[in-house]
């Protein structure tokens, strides 16, 4: 009976492990990530155009941490983008009783692609969150990367937005 027993808990092992090693990674239309640890995909939608929305999650604190990434192809003006960016936030029923500030976009890179960054504020059930809404140039598209966090959050959602940002290939 114990050499049945040995074989099976070898394999058992190299599963897990196997499993615990294997990082979850997107590649589609010209966009690749890998997923940071601790992290999902929650949503991800094709956009009218040729674009893509996809969005992640912090699956092990309380899901303040977001990360949307979303692309058109096509290059859009990106001051333009932005101010829809507002407007929608503002429009939807769920920001409406919440405080939102938006802050003067600046001239940015994310990572290496040049571009714009708008920040936002804005308070759920007295919890003040921040956003960060990137809008760069992709290779043959435009590309908007939102980060969102409860800002009591921000040290277990750092190294997602990090390892996101590092993988990020447009």
């Amino acid at each position: 009976m114990r050499t049945y027993f040995l074989p099976i808990l070898l394999s058992a092992f190299f599963l897990a492990c196997s499993e615990t090693e294997k990082k979850k990674t997107f590649s589609k239309k010209g966009v690749f990530f890998i997923c940071p640890e601790g992290w999902k995909i929650t949503d991800e939608d094709t956009i009218e155009g040729g674009g893509q929305s996809v969005t992640l999650e912090n699956k092990d604190f309380t899901g303040s941490g977001l990360i949307s990434i979303n692309w058109v192809k096509d290059s859009m003006e990106m001051e333009s983008w932005y101010t829809s960016f507002q407007e929608s936030f503002k429009d939807n029923p769920i920001y409406s009783s919440v405080d939102l500030t938006f802050n003067k976009s600046i001239e940015t890179k994310y990572k290496d692609y040049p571009g714009i960054l708008g920040t936002y504020q804005f308070r759920i059930l007295n919890v003040h969150h921040d956003g960060k809404f990137y809008l760069v140039y992709g290779k043959d598209k435009t590309v908007n990367i939102l980060l969102q966090e409860a800002e009591e959050d921000h040290r277990e959602n750092e190294q997602g937005f990090f390892e996101f940002k590092k993988s990020l290939k447009l």
